[in-house]
């Protein structure tokens, strides 16, 4: 999911997401293409966004 995030994100869409463990070297690669982190679940960060 990581890199179809990263590919959105290139793409111009606001890509955010959570997960229980994010560890390295995923988060470094998520965070280096500007892409927010939230541990835990947390819904927010999953609700639809709007492209800009």
């Amino acid at each position: 999911m990581g890199s179809v995030a990263a590919a959105l994100r290139q793409r111009g869409f606001k890509v955010s997401g959570s997960d229980e463990n994010v560890h390295p070297p995923m988060s470094i690669f998520l965070e280096q293409h500007g892409i927010k982190l939230h541990q835990g679940n947390n819904s927010e960060a999953t609700a639809p966004q709007e492209a800009g």
